[in-house]
């Protein structure tokens, strides 16, 4: 049957030009070695379409090919502007390398941050990045690594608030550090997040349960600064969590 249906689809792509839909759809019936060819034959057909890019580098992955083939083939991949352009395709070469090359690991999310492929990219590796440090290196660097991307656009709510998470729960907490991050996650999302006025006034009250002018002032600037739909969430959270 997956022979026939191979064939069925061998036939058409001589005779009429597959979508991209259907490579991926023939790539899926087929055989390791057989869906390669299907998806080499789809990315010279569609040279910026970035799923099939990001099936063809799966593939390669898939046989845990070394990581100068990998590089080399999404090297080749990002020859197309559009393509280097996809998260799809940063996101799948970045779980390989974290995997296997940690040198590598770093230089693609450096090249996310500060090589500005894109701003989607940059925007979904943010939190990523820091959260990978963490893993991999000390409390010091991810401090570092915070400080250097805080300043940076596009502004990610997940890294402020994966950045207080890590801060909290390390050995020796910097509480100076988490307001700021706090104050700095404000400046861009104060009006469209209650969740981030939540978690605040949480901190603050775990932290200074007694501080309750401090308290009192940033709920204050809550209600100033939410706009209506959130503010009302913001509002019916505190009753429920007894937050104000």
């Amino acid at each position: 049957h997956i022979s026939i249906c191979d064939q069925v689809f061998s036939s058409a792509s001589e005779q009429i030009s597959l979508t991209a839909e259907r490579y991926l759809e023939w790539a899926s019936i087929v055989d390791h070695n057989r869906a390669k060819f299907v998806m080499q034959k789809a990315t010279d057909t569609y040279p910026s379409d970035a799923s099939l890019w990001n099936k063809r580098l799966s593939l390669l992955i898939e046989e845990s090919a070394d990581s100068k083939a990998v590089k080399k083939e999404f090297s080749l991949a990002c020859q197309n502007p559009d393509v280097k352009k996809s998260p799809l395709i940063w996101n799948t070469v970045i779980e390989y390398a974290e995997e296997h090359d940690k040198k590598w690991t770093e230089i693609l999310y450096e090249q996310s941050q500060f090589e500005s492929f894109d701003l989607s990219v940059t925007l979904q590796l943010k939190s990523k990045y820091l959260q990978w440090v963490n893993q991999t290196k000390s409390i010091k660097e991810v401090r570092e690594l915070f400080d250097k991307l805080s300043v940076r656009i596009p502004a990610s709510l997940p890294f402020y608030m994966d950045y207080v998470k890590i801060e909290q729960s390390s050995s020796n907490p910097d509480n100076k550090r988490v307001k700021t991050a706090f104050e700095q996650a404000i400046t861009y999302f104060g009006k469209t997040s209650a969740d981030l006025w939540l978690v605040y006034l949480d901190y603050l009250k775990q932290r200074q349960s007694l501080d309750f002018i401090t308290i009192s002032r940033i709920h204050s600037r809550a209600l100033h600064t939410l706009e209506s739909d959130e503010l009302a969430r913001f509002n019916t959270e505190c009753a429920l969590k007894n937050l104000a």
